[in-house]
């Protein structure tokens, strides 16, 4: 092995990096048709992200490897693939791999970007001080992997125009906005239209306003396939979204009046019931009277 610092070491052959992966990970990298080369450093660089300090090889790594997107993609692929596919250590929580060190410029303007943030959306915390604003780069990034927003820097989780175009592409991106950018109506209708699941992210004083609830609810539901005969306790009524669980049965009980479609008020029906551990066979029956408008038992 060769020292590049503390705590950190490469690889200097072939035959030194195919005796650690048999007997530390278990199995070795299928790297397909590469060059000796570009095979020792994608397996450099798996090393010292599992075990290494990335600076210094991000300073040890050749120049026209580092600005080659080819190289820097093919690493991601052939890296995910080993790791999702169930070897070596990373996989045993599903990591992502990162590479060491930021990319350079002709990476991140070459194509093979957007593909390395498909693979992996923590790349996109690679890309340094690059302003987010620009042309259509968020846009482009978060078409390709919209969970790359999460690892975004946080100036760009602040920046209102950045927030509400993430979440208008996803509405989950909400969950990793800004506090203040939270509460912000434009940017929560962006997220409930493009996904109602966003229901989840929105400050509870603001999930509980009718205005909402009563748009994002019935949206919520239409995303499964509910039997349309509501007056049948059907099970696929007591499969709902979690979205749903930011409610309490209280809050659910004093929203329910301010809803007329009977498929929504049988599943919220349904998740009162699931939640509640009420015995009172009397004040079910009220209940059920109250959410369903109907004075049949359960």
């Amino acid at each position: 092995m060769k020292v590049l610092g503390p705590d950190t070491a490469i690889f200097e052959n072939i035959q030194e990096m195919n005796d650690w992966f048999a007997d530390d990970e278990g199995s070795l990298i299928n790297f397909g048709n590469i060059p000796e080369n570009w095979q020792l450093e994608i397996a450099n660089a798996y090393y010292v992200y599992h075990d290494g300090i990335s600076d210094y090889y991000y300073e040890y790594l050749p120049l026209e490897l580092w600005e080659n997107p080819q190289f820097i993609y093919k690493a991601y692929k052939i890296l995910t693939d080993y790791i999702h596919n169930g070897s070596g250590s990373l996989s045993w929580n599903k990591e992502y791999f990162s590479f060491p060190g930021s990319f350079s410029k002709k990476v991140i303007n070459s194509p093979e970007f957007l593909k390395i943030i498909k693979l992996s959306p923590e790349a996109i915390s690679k890309v340094g001080m690059l302003d987010f604003t620009k042309d259509d780069f968020l846009e482009n990034v978060l078409k390709a992997n919209w969970e790359a927003f999460m690892y975004c820097p946080p100036r760009v989780k602040k920046s209102y125009s950045c927030v509400l175009k993430a979440v208008s592409i996803e509405g989950s991106c909400l969950e990793h906005a800004s506090s203040a950018l939270k509460k912000e109506k434009a940017i929560i209708d962006a997220a409930l239209n493009s996904n109602p699941h966003a229901l989840k992210y929105i400050p509870k004083s603001i999930a509980n306003q009718p205005s909402y609830y009563l748009r994002a609810i019935p949206a919520l539901v239409r995303t499964q396939n509910y039997p349309q005969d509501s007056s049948i306790d059907s099970r696929e009524f007591h499969i709902y979204p979690i979205a749903l669980n930011i409610y309490t049965n209280k809050q659910l009980e004093k929203m329910i009046i301010n809803f007329e479609d009977k498929v929504v008020r049988r599943v919220l029906w349904s998740l009162w019931c699931d939640r509640s551990l009420e015995t009172d066979v009397l004040l079910i029956a009220k209940m059920k009277h109250h959410f369903l408008d109907t004075l049949e038992t359960q």
